[in-house]
């Protein structure tokens, strides 16, 4: 097998459909210039076998540069040998420019297969790690969202259904962006969160991604909010969301996640099997509050691990 750069049109017509949508050329090309430089690497012998996008950034070539995850995309299942063979490349390939690797990995429900190969792959090769916690709820044979609740969230988003909130799905206006995104920066800013996209980012990256944007409103004021992705057929990302502070007592989180699951539980033109919520840590260290909160709304944690291939 050989490792070979390519262009990004060469790319896109060597994976028409890659594995999630943060591995497609559109979603890189839109981001780009969010790195120094952005490589389009294939792993061939006889026929393609597997690629990777990386964006240069501080030294390290970053799969995702831009993204939640990003990690090899491949034309098939592969062997773990092979996975092995596409690493072991393209940590050739940045060590010949004196520069590191490092991949993030999607959530091991986007790719079971690929992902414990992965795992076992870049663990061995991998010069530091961290394990972040996902949490994402399994929707596809509820028809309640109350019954993925815990008996006390139950109990707090009966409280919150005794209130007279709106729960809203907006149309991707610039107007629209810019109230999920007013009550998002709100949030965030208390907690003292970043916000990396800005109004403009959301709105270019929405049509590529699917985003839908919900919003909670009460006694006519914005009280939470969410923006979602669809990286993959039968997955919604929540990629923000929260609420106002202040508004705590009135649960309306508990009153969001149960819309936003019901919404998808409800869908007739699309199958949703998956709301993946994210991650529940900064850099691997657990928040607590937020991993009990996401279990208590029914969420299952998994690992997704980032690996630093030494230079």
């Amino acid at each position: 097998m050989e490792l070979r750069q390519v262009s990004a049109r060469e790319f896109a017509q060597a994976f028409p459909k890659p594995n999630h949508i943060y591995n497609s050329v559109a979603f890189t090309e839109l981001n780009r210039r969010k790195c120094d430089e952005a490589a389009y690497l294939i792993f061939a012998d006889t026929k393609v076998r597997g690629g990777l996008i990386a964006g240069l950034r501080d030294g390290i070539w970053h799969s995702p540069f831009s993204a939640p995850y990003g990690g090899l995309v491949t034309t098939a299942r592969r062997p773990v040998d092979e996975i092995e063979e596409m690493y072991t490349l393209a940590a050739a390939f940045s060590r010949q420019q004196a520069l590191g690797l490092r991949v993030t990995l999607a959530p091991e429900f986007m790719d079971p297969d690929t992902f414990a190969k992965s795992v076992n792959v870049l663990s061995r090769m991998s010069s530091h790690t961290v394990c972040d916690i996902n949490h994402h709820a399994e929707i596809k044979s509820v028809t309640d969202p109350a019954q993925l609740f815990s008996y006390n969230a139950r109990g707090a988003l009966k409280q919150a259904l005794r209130l007279p909130y709106t729960f809203e799905q907006l149309t991707p206006t610039r107007e629209n962006i810019s109230r999920v995104h007013r009550v998002i920066t709100l949030n965030h800013s208390h907690r003292g969160y970043p916000v990396h996209m800005t109004v403009d980012d959301i709105a270019a990256t929405a049509p590529i991604v699917g985003a839908d944007f919900f919003v909670l409103t009460l006694d006519g004021e914005d009280i939470a909010a969410a923006q979602i992705h669809h990286p993959w057929p039968g997955v919604a990302q929540i990629i923000y969301w929260g609420d106002v502070p202040g508004h705590q007592a009135q649960r309306p989180m508990h009153r969001l996640a149960a819309a936003i699951f019901g919404h998808y539980i409800g869908r007739g033109d699309i199958d949703i099997d998956i709301v993946d919520i994210g991650i529940s840590t900064v850099d691997g260290i657990p928040n607590p509050g937020l991993c009990f909160f996401k279990e208590s709304i029914g969420c299952r944690p998994t690992p997704r691990p980032g690996y630093l291939l030494a230079r």
